[in-house]
C-alpha cells in the first residue's frame, strides 16, 4: 500500500469579523477535500505537546513520528543540512538572520528581503572580521544564514538560551528580546560587535540610498545541538520520500533518509510513504484574508492533482491536514487544533459533509502529538 500525506501550512484560523464569522477554510473552495472528507473520517488534531511552543517544525517532527520532547532541538538545526552544513556533536548552531533595526526597534526581519549576492558578501565580511576558531559563519538563503559555535564550556549554555524569532517582536525595542540565561554575554556581545560592522558596510549605505532597508542587524535565535533522528525506514519500517520548499522539511529530509521528489505527479516507486508539504508559516504571516483564502484554494487543486497523477495506485491511503493552527488577524501560530482527515484503503466514511473547522468539532480536541502517523500506517 501507498501513503500520502499532504500537509498545508497554517491551515486552520479562527473565526474572522470580515468573513462573517467563519474562517479562510469555510470560505475557501475546496471540492477535492469536502470529497475526501465525505469518504473518510476527520478529527480535531494537535501535533504539538502542551509544554512546547506551537511550531511548525515541533508539528512536522510529531507528524513523522519523532516525538518532539526527545527530538527537536531547535529550528537551526533542522534547516541547516538543507544547505550543505555540516553539524557535529560539539557545535551548536543559531540562526544568524540579516535583519533591519532603526532607533533599537526591530523593523525588517528580512532586511528588505536581501539578495544571495548582497548577503553571501556581508557574511563573508563577518567571517572575516571575526575570524575565530570557536565559531563561523554559514551561508544560507537571502536574510537567512548560520553561526556554529564550538566552545565545550559554554555547550550546555548556549544550547539553553532563552532566543527569540524576531518576527515575535517586529516593532518592539530590541532591547527587550536580547538572548537570556546563561552564557548569553559572549551572544549578546557578538550581535552588538556584528551590528557595528554592518552599519559600516558599503552594501547597506548604498541600500538606504537606493530606499531600501539596510542589513543593519544580525540576529541569533533558532539554536541548538545537533538531533540524533534515526531514519525513516527504521523508525517505521517503511520507506519515505517528501515534496516542499520550506527549508526545515528539506534539512529533516536529510536529517532522517526522506528521498527527494522535484515532480509531485511522478513519484519514485520504492517510496511507500510520501510527505507533501504546502506554504509556510512566514509566507503566511505576511499574507492577508483574500491570499489565504487563495493558499488553501491553491492546496487543494494540488492534492487533486497529485492524486488524480496517481489514481492508478491499486491500494492507496491519504492524509490531509495541517500543522498549527494560526490566527491571521494576529499574525501568529496559536495553540488551538488544526484539522486531519484520513481516507482511502482501509477507512470507514464517519458521514462528513465538508472538510473545516466545524465538521471536526475542533472544541473536542484529540492530542496527537504522539503516535499519529502510526496509527496513520496501520488503521
Amino acid at each position: 500500500m501507498k501513503f500520502f500525506i499532504f500537509v498545508c501550512a497554517g491551515l486552520t484560523d479562527e473565526p474572522v469579523e470580515d468573513l462573517g464569522g467563519r474562517t479562510p477554510l469555510e470560505v475557501a473552495k475546496t471540492p477535492v477535500m469536502d470529497e475526501l472528507a465525505k469518504k473518510g473520517r476527520v478529527e480535531s488534531v494537535s501535533f504539538v505537546p502542551s509544554n512546547l511552543e506551537p511550531l511548525a517544525e515541533v508539528a512536522v517532527l510529531s507528524l513523522l513520528g519523532y516525538d518532539p520532547q526527545q527530538f527537536y532541538t531547535g529550528l537551526a538545526p533542522l534547516e541547516a543540512p538543507a544547505f550543505g552544513i555540516r553539524q557535529d556533536d560539539r557545535e551548536v548552531i543559531f540562526r544568524a538572520d540579516l535583519t533591519t533595526a532603526s532607533d533599537g526597534v526591530m523593523v525588517d526581519r528580512t532586511s528588505g528581503g536581501i539578495s544571495d549576492r548582497e548577503a553571501d558578501i556581508l557574511i563573508t565580511g563577518l567571517s572575516t572580521a571575526f575570524a575565530d576558531q570557536s565559531f563561523r559563519f554559514c551561508r544560507g538563503r537571502g536574510y537567512k544564514n548560520y553561526l556554529l559555535v564550538r566552545d565545550e564550556k559554554l555547550l550546555e549554555d548556549l544550547d539553553e538560551l532563552d532566543c527569540v524569532s524576531p518576527s515575535f517582536f517586529l516593532g518592539q525595542k530590541i532591547s527587550k528580546f536580547l538572548p537570556k540565561g546563561r552564557g548569553n554575554g559572549s551572544v549578546v556581545e557578538l550581535m552588538k560587535k556584528a551590528d557595528t560592522y554592518l552599519e559600516n558596510q558599503e552594501i547597506n549605505r548604498v541600500r538606504i540610498d537606493l530606499g531600501e532597508n539596510p542589513a543593519n542587524g544580525l540576529w541569533l535565535w533558532g539554536q541548538g545541538k545537533k538531533p540524533r533522528l534515526q531514519s525513516f525506514e527504521k523508525q517505521h519500517g517503511l520507506s519515505g520520500a517528501f515534496f516542499a520548499d520550506a527549508d526545515f522539511i528539506k534539512g529533516l529530509a536529510e536529517h532522517i533518509g526522506l528521498l527527494r521528489v522535484k515532480d509531485p505527479t511522478k513519484l519514485p516507486t520504492q517510496s511507500e510513504v510520501v510527505f507533501f508539504y504546502y506554504g509556510s508559516l512566514e509566507a503566511a504571516a505576511a499574507s492577508g484574508l483574500k491570499q489565504k483564502i487563495k493558499k488553501i484554494e491553491d492546496f487543494d487543486v494540488f492534492v487533486g492533482t497529485v492524486l488524480k497523477s496517481h489514481s492508478h495506485e491499486p491500494s492507496l491511503r491519504v492524509c490531509v491536514c495541517g500543522d498549527v493552527s494560526e490566527s491571521l488577524s494576529r499574525k501568529t501560530a496559536t495553540r488551538n487544533p488544526t484539522i486531519a482527515l484520513i481516507a482511502g484503503e482501509g477507512i470507514a466514511a464517519d458521514k462528513n459533509l465538508s472538510f473545516d473547522e466545524k465538521t471536526c468539532g475542533l472544541s473536542s480536541l484529540a492530542d496527537r502529538s504522539d503516535g499519529f502517523l502510526s496509527s496513520f500506517l496501520k488503521s
